[in-house]
Parts: C-alpha cells; structure tokens; sequence
C-alpha cells in the first residue's frame, strides 16, 4: 500500500482548498450548487476515501460529490450558525456526525439517512470515537462542560462525564488513536481546555487561563498518541505537551480560527481569518516544528477549518526490471501469481487461494483491499424473496439476481459498483444457508473458503488478526438469501458471516447494518 497525504480548508464564505502535500498542487474539487452558504468544516475519514465539506461528501479517489447530507427534523441549521459547525468521521467512514449549537446528528454514509440526531440547546459540538463505537455530545450546563457518550449500536447513554469551565464557545476533539479526547473552551473572561484519557475518562492535564500565552482558544488538536496538543490563538500557533508545558509557538499572521495534526503525526497545520499578509496557512514539522516550504497562498477571510488525510492507495508488488522488459516487450504479460495473502498486481486485490466449485471448476479468489472494507446499509431496502440469490457457491450470480430488483440493495450495489486495477467484476460473495444443504451447504461456500483463507488463523502477515488488510471482527454481508427450516424461503433473513472465524448467522435483510468487502474470481 502507498499513502498519499491530503490538506484541505475552507470557510463558511464557500472559499475553500485541497492541496497535495508533496507539492501542494491544488487538487480540483467540483462543487455543488448552495455550497457557499455552509462550508465552515473539513474532515476526512480514517483511510482518506471521503471527505466533508459543508454539507456535502466527496469521494476522495475523484474528488466527485457522493451526496449531501439531510436536514435535521428536531432542530434547525442556520446561516449564523453554520460557521461554527462541527463535524468528522468513524474511522471506516461509515458513519458521520455534524453538530451546531443546538443540536447534532449522525448520518450514515452508505444512505445518507440520519441515524441519530439529538436537539438540546446546551450541545456545543460532537464527534465520532474513532472505532464508531461511541458518540461523544459536548455539553455546556450551568457552570460545567459535559462529555455525554452514547452506544452507537442502540444510541443509548454509556455515561456522562462533567469537567469543569465556563464557557461561551465549546469544541471538542478526538486523537487520531482514539485514546484522548480534547476540550476547548472560549469565553469573554478567560479561556481553557482540558486533555482527557478514553481509557477512565480522567483529565490528563487543564490548561487554565493565564497558565499559557493564550489570548483565546477558538480551537484546538490533539497528537494520535495524546503526548502534546495544539492550540490556535490570536496570530499565535502553541505547541504544548500534555504536562502543560509549552514546545513551541508560531506568528502565522492574524487570528487563528483552525489547527489540524496528519494521522501520520508528521505535520501541524493552522488557517485563519484575515491572514492574507503571511498567505493564510501555516504548516509545521512536527518535532522539529520548523516552517514547510512551498505551501499555498490563500486569500483573506479564508480559513476557519483545515484537516488533512493520509488516502491509501494499493499498489502491486515490486517488479524486478527483467520482468517490466518482458512485460513490455510481451504485451500482456500478466503479474505471477503471489502467495496467498499478498497483493496480486494488476488484478485488484489480495490473494486467497484456488476454490474448487462443487462443478469441478478452480477459480483464484482475490478479496478487495481494507479500504474497500465498509459498514453497509441494510442487505435491501425492505423484505421480500429473491429467488436468484439463494447459491452457497455462486455469488456472481447471487449478485445479479439482487441488483435485478426495483428496489436498493446497498451491499450488491457497492460489490458490484467497485473497480481496482481496472476490473469492475466485483461481486458480493455467497455465504451459505447452513440450515440446508445446498451447492455443498456452508462448508462449501465462498465465505467459508475466504475466512480459512484469511480469517484470524492465516498466517499471511497482511491478514490474521492484526494485520494491515485483516477483516474486522464483525459480520460481513453475503449474497445469499436464509430459507425457512421448513424448506421454503422466508423473504426476511439473508446470511451473514464473522469473518474472524467463520461463524455463519441470520440477520433480517432490511433491518441490520453489516460489513461488506467485495471479491472476484477468474477462472484458473
């Protein structure tokens, strides 16, 4: 896998950037119509694949609009509010929230319904802990600031956590890893933040007013591992570690409104209003927190949020130049086959061995990169039979049959809709109606082959348990439809394998979110 990293502002005007940071090339970016009236926030998910921008997703991989996101039913969005937006991703971007002064909400990215939203005039902001596990609501109440947590299984409250701090605005942010979540506060009389641990939800440290050099603290970043924070104040950048000590601070201009640290930990980044003096963006090694070269000029009135993203791009495995010349002078050489659990170059995906189906016929499995590992919406969009898919063993044609209805079949319709390396036979594989025995029954099936393959026992170092690709210990959508024990086919249930182990369970089609990762496979 190569990575390339990702930095994008933009304001609440509808002036905004993305810029390639091994050049900082300015990306092309289409935007849609009403853009300009709620573009105060960036941010992008775990694997860079999608960014939000306003209102609005992109797919990272053309920067093209994926959709825009609903209106709240409980509360209102306004213009004067939308400056102050915040929002960001789950790691796997399969969920995201944004929240205003006054209410937030969940949307999940596969449909672009909401799935949860809260209205209460004491929410200041709201993120994602980055597994999805958990919804993180921040609070202001009487003279207390609140980390409200939710299960984002069911929405139901975990605990409330109370920090103290008067404030006028609230931010909160979450680290990278997960471990540390960061609370800033902005008020007329003083200003604070409070760094806190995931692990038992204590305070790390409280930077108190006067404690630093902060004239305010509009926003602020946290490191992946929690070691140091960022703060933006005035024309003033502070780097400051989570004892309170301060590392470092940069002049950038005028007033700071945005910070951001790269998932990498290689880089800080601030925006800012009326910065046009000193080009309105200030990058920063970190470590050494010496000034990038070369970064763009932005025009006044410009920044108000910034993020960046490291995008994972596949890449086939090093060719030796014997190889490229035989390539070259053959025409259509193909890449060797690779041992099982590698990238196949030029064939879109990791390998997983030879399959014998119950006709005879060998098949190479190839399973879609991680980045292409997503939580989908509903297997289809309401109940009823579908006879076409019903196959342990053929899942192209499983496949077929559910993008032949009238109606959404979200996870078919990713499988089929992905094209890696310049194939665009990607399907949902076939699980297994382990209640019968049918093409061989679960024993048989794609699933099963591809979870002994590269579940938690292989031992290819990319999959196993911890691995770069590894599927998540989760339940994966398949392409077969449950039949009755009876013998007949419900039209509610379809199958759904964890892919750590194997283990084969029923879910009700229009009624469960599952993973999804799409394959192919080419005749041996």
């Amino acid at each position: 896998m190569s990575e390339q990293r990702y930095f994008a502002y933009t304001n609440s005007n509808g002036t905004f950037g993305v810029f390639d940071t091994v050049d900082w090339s300015e990306i092309s970016v289409a935007t849609p119509g009403g853009f300009e009236s709620n573009a105060s926030i960036v941010a992008f998910d775990g694997n860079g694949q999608r960014m939000l921008m306003g209102m609005y997703l992109f797919d990272t991989n053309d920067w093209s609009v994926i959709g825009s996101m609903p209106e709240p039913a409980t509360f209102e969005v306004t213009d004067t509010y939308s400056r102050w937006w915040q929002g960001g991703f789950c790691s796997d971007g399969s969920m995201v929230v944004v929240a205003t002064p006054g209410g937030c909400m969940v949307v999940s990215t596969a449909t672009m319904d909401i799935a949860y939203e809260q209205a209460d005039a004491d929410i200041h902001g709201a993120v994602l802990m980055p597994d999805g596990s958990e919804l993180l609501i921040a609070k202001y109440i009487g003279s207390s600031c609140y980390i409200e947590r939710r299960s984002t299984v069911d929405w139901s409250l975990i605990a409330t956590h109370e920090y103290a701090g008067y404030v006028e605005q609230l931010y909160i942010t979450v680290a990278a890893g997960g471990g540390h979540v960061l609370l800033t506060r902005s008020d007329y009389y003083g200003n604070s933040a409070t760094l806190v641990s995931t692990n038992d939800w204590s305070v790390v440290h409280s930077y108190a007013s006067g404690e630093l050099p902060f004239g305010s603290i509009p926003a602020g970043a946290v490191a992946p591992d929690g070691a140091y924070v960022v703060f933006g104040s005035g024309s003033e950048v502070y780097i400051v570690d989570n004892a309170g000590v301060l590392l470092d601070s940069k002049d950038i201009g005028d007033y700071t409104l945005g910070v951001c640290i790269s998932p990498d930990n290689a880089l800080v980044a601030s925006v800012g209003f009326f910065m046009a003096a000193n080009g309105g963006i200030g990058v920063f090694e970190v470590g050494t927190w010496s000034e990038v070269a070369g970064t763009p000029t932005i025009s006044a009135n410009s920044g108000i949020s910034c993020a960046f993203c490291l995008r994972q791009v596949p890449t086939p495995p090093f060719w030796t130049g014997l190889q490229r010349a035989v390539e070259y002078l053959d025409g259509a050489n193909p890449a060797p086959v690779p041992a099982v659990g590698d990238y196949w170059g030029g064939e879109g995906g990791y390998y997983a061995g030879i399959w014998t189906h119950p006709s005879g016929d060998e098949y190479h499995m190839i399973v879609a990169p991680v980045e292409f590992d997503v939580m989908a919406a509903n297997w289809t969009e309401t109940t009823g039979e579908v006879p076409g898919a019903r196959s342990n063993v053929n899942g192209p044609e499983n496949t077929a049959a559910l993008l032949s209805l009238s109606k959404q079949a979200w996870a078919a319709e990713f499988c089929a809709g992905t094209t890696i390396d310049g194939h665009s036979d990607f399907y949902l594989m076939a699980g297994g109606a382990y209640d019968r025995d049918i093409d061989g029954g679960y024993e048989a099936s794609e699933a099963k082959f591809i979870v002994d393959a590269l579940g938690a026992g292989s031992s290819s170092p990319n999959f196993g348990t911890s691995g770069p690709q590894a599927f998540q210990d989760d339940f994966y959508w398949t392409s077969t439809e449950v039949s009755n024990y009876g013998g007949g086919y419900s039209g509610y249930e379809a199958i759904r394998v964890r892919m750590t182990d194997g283990a084969p369970n029923t879910a009700f089609m229009n009624a469960n979110f599952c993973r999804v990762r799409p394959i192919r496979r080419i005749p041996v």
